[in-house]
């Protein structure tokens, strides 16, 4: 019953603050006002209250960059509420510890486990625009890259952000002829950032306001 009712006062626990990094701000650079607006809620909304906010490809990629830090401290938050970390009996084998003065007891020794639960998982490191990159393709964030997309993310060097923003544009578009895969993208990423960059002029001119069209027409 006890147990019952502190489970019950947790899930009512609601959290007045939580721990804003410095890399958080730091990936948010590349977008716009709208999109760091965006950013910033669903940073409050896992933090705060653990819910998981859907939003455009650019900013989920970054949440996902984002969101083992904030799971990490609400954990931490978690079990501060409940006291601190759990201690586990562990009892040592009966002949383990025998000697010619003392007597063989069976002794409960509380002892402090702390965990590391990435001990043993390797570690994936990817950089923001890896992580806008793959999203086109669905691909999961905890997907490593193989040598060779590495290898050809590489060679294309510093990315603009504006590049990356035109290239996402042109990646949530309907267009065919879009590519198929990750490796052939970064393969043809030039070739690609070109249409993007017409596609973008194109859509530029279908909206040109109609006094510019009628003076250009008058000259």
């Amino acid at each position: 019953m006890l147990n019952r009712l502190k489970k019950v006062i947790m899930k009512k626990t609601i959290r007045d603050s939580f721990v804003f990094y410095r890399s958080f701000y730091e990936a948010s650079l590349p977008l716009n006002k709208e999109q760091k607006a965006d950013l910033f809620t669903a940073i409050c909304e896992l933090a705060l209250n653990q819910n998981v906010t859907k939003t455009e490809p650019m900013v989920n990629a970054l949440l996902t960059l984002i969101k083992p830090n904030i799971e990490a401290n609400n954990k931490r938050y978690e079990n501060g509420m409940k006291g601190g970390r759990p201690k586990t009996k562990v009892k040592p084998k009966r002949n383990q510890s025998k000697t010619k003065d003392k007597p063989n007891v069976d002794v409960n020794v509380d002892v402090d486990v702390d965990v590391d639960v990435n001990e043993n998982k390797k570690e994936i490191i990817k950089e923001k625009e890896m992580l806008v990159i793959e999203s086109y393709f669905k691909r999961r964030p905890s997907t490593p890259w193989s040598d060779k997309e590495i290898q050809l993310f590489k060679k294309l060097g510093t990315i603009d952000p504006d590049d990356l923003k035109l290239m996402t544009t042109r990646y949530e578009s309907k267009d065919k002829y879009l590519r198929r895969d990750l490796k052939t993208l970064l393969n043809n990423w030039h070739g690609e950032l070109d249409r993007a960059r017409q596609n973008n002029i194109i859509v530029q001119r279908k909206y040109v306001p109609l006094q510019t069209m009628t003076g250009l027409r008058d000259a």
